[in-house]
């Protein structure tokens, strides 16, 4: 077997800066697109959010970089059966928020959501709970008056609150 140099950590910082640069070049094109008014309804918009997610997360990567996990013969391991778990969990938990905003609403899905992840991660019940709900109302705070962006309530928030 070729023998592979090791990955530094300088070389993880070279390509998620890289990555971050595309990332802050995709956020700049987004916004030449119309923004709609109210802001946050016009076609550039969700590109635009996209855009400035990946590229905060980006920079984050880039100043924090993890650890690099590397087997006996010097190349990437995969996950164990915890860290299969974990990843078929995410999935399944984006899938189940996809499915589940329509009907219970953005607000609802987004705690539930929020809440299982955290505590799957190791965070506290209570920690969970409150960073669930406060991060949601922030959301909901920014997008509906903020950027005046309707988000879906749902169709039993609907059906419940006359809304």
């Amino acid at each position: 077997m070729k023998e592979f140099p090791r990955v530094t950590k300088i070389q993880v910082r070279c390509a998620s800066a890289i990555l971050t640069l595309i990332g802050v070049f995709y956020t700049w094109e987004a916004l030449q697109l119309p923004m709609g008014k109210p802001i946050g309804s016009g076609s550039g918009s969700t590109p635009a959010m996209i855009g400035a997610a990946w590229s905060v997360i980006g920079a984050y990567v880039t100043v924090r970089v993890p650890e690099i996990i590397l087997g006996e013969d010097g190349e990437g391991l995969w996950p164990n059966a915890e860290g299969t778990r974990r990843i078929v969990m995410v999935l399944a938990l984006c899938a189940g928020f996809i499915l589940a905003m329509n009907y219970f609403g953005i607000i609802a899905t987004s705690v539930v959501f929020l809440f299982i992840m955290a505590v799957a991660f190791g965070g506290g019940l209570f920690q969970a709970l409150l960073t669930s709900v406060l991060l949601s109302a922030a959301l909901w705070l920014v997008f509906v008056h903020l950027l005046q962006v309707r988000l879906p309530m749902g169709t039993l928030v609907s059906t419940l609150f006359g809304g």
